[in-house]
């Protein structure tokens, strides 16, 4: 390999981690959004996030052709997607924002897993050493309380979490495959279309009419989850899947600001101590 080639190589996988953080730090808000609407049911949430992300995406796109090379795999990157969204703003009403949080970062290791074993891609033991240091940082971080004596609705919710994070994983592994073919602008909108038609025949008779503080917070969903998807697909695209997502734990990060400013405590001594190990397994990938 060249000199020019590696220099190449090397701003590629740069740019490609800038994607990811700004892609992680839009999700984070999401969250935040998400979590700031309590009264608005998770079907609906989606629904509005997909039409105004629809708007979106076509708008830069008007008069341009629609080429779609693997309709069937779009599909399903969008079906996945909508499970992992839909699930996730409801599970964040049920536990503490920390908990589902730490949890749904479990996808990496699941992300790996279904790279290597689909993609052919290779899962070394410095990466697994990475991600297990990450999930510890992760774990100070958020603090889950797994130990206490859950009541059966928590333990229900906190798998519902781990669910999550598997259709996520499989999610970011389609993509991973889809960006060799399809054009970013179709990735992003293969979500809503899909979306849109499953959220209404899931809840359409729970929808309620949003205030005009929720419809703010409405719109702040849908643009930060936009932006969101285009820096995923941009980092899958210039990454590996299981380094690329690695990254997003410094979303549990992004989340404790976040949480601040909506009137959490300030972090402790053990949360800062955890952030620190999520920023070194990043350099040690």
């Amino acid at each position: 390999m060249g000199k020019e080639e590696i220099q190449k190589r090397t701003e590629g996988d740069r740019r490609g981690i800038l994607w990811m953080l700004l892609s992680t730090f839009a999700f984070a808000l999401m969250a935040a959004s998400a979590k700031a609407l309590s009264r608005i049911p998770a079907f609906e949430k989606v629904f509005i996030r997909s039409l105004l992300s629809v708007i979106m995406t076509i708008a830069p796109h008007l008069g341009s052709r629609l080429q779609v090379q693997r309709p069937l795999l779009l599909l399903l990157r969008g079906v996945w997607g909508f499970l992992a969204l839909a699930m996730y703003f409801e599970v964040i009403q049920h536990i503490p924002l920390a908990n589902a949080v730490v949890i749904a970062k479990l996808h990496p290791v699941f992300t790996g897993l279904f790279a290597a074993s689909f993609l052919g891609e290779a899962f070394t033991s410095r990466q697994l050493g990475a991600t297990a240091l990450a999930l510890v940082g992760v774990v100070v971080v958020g603090k889950p309380d797994l130990t206490g004596d859950l009541q059966a609705t928590e333990l229900m919710w906190s798998g519902c979490a781990l669910i999550v994070a598997v259709f996520s994983a499989t999610a970011y592994t389609t993509i991973r495959v889809l960006t060799r073919t399809e054009e970013q602008w179709v990735l992003i909108l293969s979500l809503p279309l899909v979306s849109i038609p499953l959220s209404l025949l899931c809840g359409w008779d729970t929808f309620v009419t949003p205030t005009r503080k929720e419809c703010l917070w409405l719109v702040a969903l849908a643009m930060s989850t936009q932006i969101g998807q285009i820096g995923l697909n941009a980092g899958l695209k210039a990454l590996p899947a299981a380094y690329a997502t690695c990254l997003t734990y410094s979303g549990v990060i992004f989340s404790t600001i976040f949480g601040i400013i909506l009137g959490d405590q300030t972090p402790t001594v053990v949360e800062g101590f955890g952030a620190a190990l999520i920023f070194l397994a990043l350099l040690l990938q």
